[in-house]
């Protein structure tokens, strides 16, 4: 019995040294994988220390759990401060925070900021990110683009300046063109020849109109964004279009949704777009034909849908038609303008995270829609 009871001790003394050796394995394998992770993780520092933008982990308590050495350099420590205090030396909560956004919508968000202690501005980039105890943060990078805003404004007013210096000249020769169209001595062949001079005068001035306003939203990174009611702002909008249609000769009719949310949207720069559309439906719609606009929400979409009963497009020119100085090369089409407006109106949904795009069969009209998120506008 001793002997079996001593055999059961050594046996267990076995095991237990055996436990002992893989333990201590264990724990240098251990030891090893955070001695790698650390090296990583302060590899990892280095780089986003390095980087020339400044970057931090943000908390839905306001709070700034990791900032890199550019944003020490910019702001200086930010210890127990909350972010609203560090960034902008506010003593509450930023209105309509675009990186909250992301704790509400679990998407990224991409925006642009103009520091108002510094006045430098930033291209932002907010990321949702989760630490190693799965707490859900923000990873926010800042990239300085003061420099290349400047370069923007400089090309923009060199736009501005040709703009101006093609529409005198052009302007001329309209007054000189329509004089000649009322002289009624000019002759028919002449007639016909300063008539032909004012409408391809006039396109030509709706073309420097389109690629100045073109370029200006190419250079424009800050959208003009305020909180709207889009209901009360697009019934003022299409009750003026009725009143415009009133005397016209295509049936105008439009409807909006009662119940619209508010949204953040720049409102004018969307009326922009739509009063593209619309011209775009005029120009390619006859006496009786009927234009009608529809403003509703889908999902978590606001959605525009502009539809008419005029020529259509053809299937090979549809996918075409938002491209710049695309011209369709449908006979119905043989109609003088710049190409840009279409385009124009992508580029403005574009910006505000939209989409457009447009339905349409020869003889039976088109339809425009423009999507917008209320989310992201």
């Amino acid at each position: 019995m001793t002997r079996q009871i001593e055999n059961q001790v050594k046996f267990l003394k076995n095991e237990i040294k055996k436990l002992q050796q893989e333990n201590n394995h264990l724990k240098k394998i251990l030891d090893e994988a955070q001695t790698k992770l650390q090296k990583e993780r302060n590899f990892l520092f280095s780089l986003i220390d390095g980087i020339p933008a400044y970057v931090y982990l943000q908390a839905d308590d306001y709070s700034i759990k990791y900032a890199n050495k550019m944003f020490y350099e910019l702001y200086g420590g930010y210890d127990i401060k909350p972010c609203y205090k560090v960034l902008h030396n506010r003593d509450i909560p930023c209105e309509n925070c675009m990186t909250f956004r992301v704790f509400e919508t679990d998407e990224p968000q991409i925006w642009m900021h103009r520091d108002q202690l510094s006045g430098k501005i930033y291209r932002i980039y907010d990321y949702p990110f989760v630490d190693y105890e799965g707490t859900a943060l923000v990873l926010e990078m800042g990239i300085d683009i003061t420099a290349d805003q400047k370069n923007e404004d400089s090309r923009l007013n060199l736009y501005a300046n040709i703009s101006h210096d093609l529409r005198t000249p052009i302007t001329k020769i309209m007054g000189y063109s329509e004089a000649l169209i009322d002289v009624s001595y000019t002759s028919d062949e002449s007639q016909k020849y300063a008539q032909c001079i004012f409408r391809n005068s006039q396109a030509l001035v709706k073309l420097v109109d389109d690629l100045f306003e073109l370029s200006k939203l190419e250079t424009r990174d800050v959208l003009n964004i305020k909180v709207v009611e889009p209901s009360q702002c697009f019934e003022d909008f299409l009750d003026e279009q009725a009143f415009y249609f009133s005397d016209k000769d295509q049936n105008f009719t439009y409807h909006i949704q009662d119940d619209l949310p508010l949204m953040e949207v720049d409102f004018e720069l969307l009326i922009e777009a739509l009063v593209n559309i619309i011209d775009n439906s005029v120009r390619y719609t006859e006496k009786g034909d009927d234009i009608n606009i529809k403003v509703y929400t889908q999902d978590d979409n606001l959605m525009i849908a502009v539809s008419d009963s005029g020529f259509g497009i053809a299937p090979e020119d549809l996918k075409y038609i938002f491209n710049r100085f695309y011209q369709p090369g449908s006979k119905e089409y043989e109609s003088v303008h710049s190409g840009l407006g279409l385009h124009i109106c992508k580029t403005i949904v574009v910006q505000h995270g939209g989409l457009i795009w447009a339905e349409s069969e020869l003889g039976k009209g088109s339809i425009f829609y423009i999507s917008i998120p209320f989310n992201v506008c």
